[in-house]
Formats: C-alpha cells, sequence, structure tokens
C-alpha cells in the first residue's frame, strides 16, 4: 500500500500533447496521437509511472533487506552476548 501514490499519480496524469482519447466502434478507449497517428490502447503515460513503481519498490525492497540483515545480525549478537553472561 505504501506505493498506491504511484498509481494514484498514474491515474490523475493528464494526456501529453497531442494524444487525445477516442473511442473504438465497441466502446473501447484508446489513445490516438494526431502528430504522428499511433494509437495505443494504454494512457501514454502507463510506461512511465510502471517504471517508477518498479525503481521505487526495487530500492524499497532493498533498503528493507539491508535493515532485516541488520538486525538479524544484532539480534544473533545480543543472543551470544546473553549466552555468554
Amino acid at each position: 500500500r505504501d506505493l498506491f501514490w504511484i498509481a494514484r499519480a498514474g491515474l490523475k496524469a493528464p494526456l501529453p500533447k497531442p494524444w487525445k482519447p477516442c473511442q473504438s466502434e465497441d466502446s473501447e478507449i484508446f489513445y490516438f496521437n494526431f502528430e504522428t497517428g499511433e494509437s495505443v490502447w494504454d494512457h501514454p503515460c502507463d510506461g512511465h509511472y510502471r517504471q517508477m513503481y518498479q525503481e521505487t519498490k526495487a530500492k524499497r525492497d532493498a533498503r528493507l533487506a539491508a535493515e532485516g540483515s541488520l538486525s538479524t545480525k544484532k539480534d544473533k549478537k545480543d543472543k551470544k552476548d546473553k549466552k555468554d553472561k
């Protein structure tokens, strides 16, 4: 849940110019770039937010792993110190 802010930002992201939302014959939304003629089903900014999520998650997981390994080493040392007393 701590990374939901990225999803919210992605959902609220405005379409970059010159992209416009369009609707297909079967009522599906797609995005069309009127300068290049490119069309995509996903919001043009989705890739940016997907990458941001992956990078932020990797940093968080690395930090948690480092904290976990530090606390595990400290716990082992504390147990050894108690045993030695």
